[in-house]
């Protein structure tokens, strides 16, 4: 072999040498940025969205004082723009205060999502103006549902040990609710309307906790009452300042869409190619 051909191959070795070093090196950097998009994702599925509708609308400076409250960061899903699981974005809790509106397609959505891992906090008569096919799905998802509405004040006590609202400002004298009827046989019940009857008015499941009044409307109960009971139902799921994965209890940020942390499709830029990998000699 000449000293012109052996030159030749020990420059196709070296270069396929290089080539393959650099592949080795795009790979790398490619898992590398699924590493960050993964620990990006991972690091809002602590986070509690909350359904805003065109019912509870007019109570929403009430039930962002109760929020702010919490200390708990949180976002927003417009029920006008919900269509699938997709538009809750990376949250893990969800909270639905007062939401009486659900249609077929949201429901469905929310029993994906549920299936899948996340769980809600439901307030007062959410769902009661839903078809009745929406409503009879809604029911096993929440472990519940809202039967009536009490006609008077009345007091409440907690008699269960999943949902423990902290000192006095879990208690208050009377307000107007409504009976929670436990559906599954994992739906317990953790308060009751102090009556004869001694009726269900918070129920907790596995999947979901169901408060029996309209949490957030002014006139109903304090700002202290309502979010004593909300950050008991947190402290179920992780989040809290009294949970020692508190990672979602921090200085309140402007909240915004829940769709802006949608994983649906993660945006994998392509790695540019090395110098190696534009210029090859075979």
């Amino acid at each position: 072999m000449s000293k012109k051909a052996k030159k030749s191959k020990k420059l196709f070795f070296i270069q396929n040498f290089l080539n393959a070093k650099s592949k080795t090196l795009a790979l790398l950097t490619f898992l590398l940025s699924l590493t960050l998009v993964v620990s990006e994702a991972s690091a809002v599925t602590a986070r509690l969205g909350i359904v805003k509708t065109k019912e509870n609308s007019p109570q929403w400076t009430e039930i962002t004082k109760r929020l702010q409250a919490t200390g708990v960061d949180y976002c927003i899903v417009d029920a006008s723009q919900w269509q699938d699981e997709y538009d809750f974005g990376s949250i893990g809790v969800l909270l639905l205060p007062n939401v009486e509106d659900i249609d077929q397609l949201q429901a469905l959505s929310l029993e994906r999502w549920i299936n899948q891992g996340g769980r809600a906090i439901v307030t007062g008569p959410t769902g009661n103006l839903s078809l009745p096919e929406v409503r009879e799905r809604l029911r096993p998802l929440f472990g519940a549902y809202w039967a009536f509405s009490n006609s008077f004040p009345i007091a409440i006590e907690v008699v269960g040990s999943q949902l423990s609202p902290t000192g006095q400002a879990g208690v208050i004298s009377t307000l107007v609710g409504g009976v929670i009827r436990p559906v599954g046989d994992d739906s317990q019940t953790e308060a009751i309307w102090l009556t004869d009857e001694r009726l269900p008015a918070v129920v907790a499941s596995e999947r979901a906790t169901y408060l029996g009044w309209r949490w957030g409307m002014e006139g109903v109960a304090g700002v202290a009452f309502d979010a004593a009971w909300l950050e008991s139902a947190l402290n179920r799921y992780g989040i809290g300042r009294y949970n020692n994965n508190n990672v979602s209890l921090q200085e309140p940020t402007q909240p915004g869409s829940c769709q802006e942390s949608n994983p649906r499709v993660p945006s994998l830029r392509q790695q540019p190619l090395l110098p190696q990998q534009q210029e090859r000699t075979f």
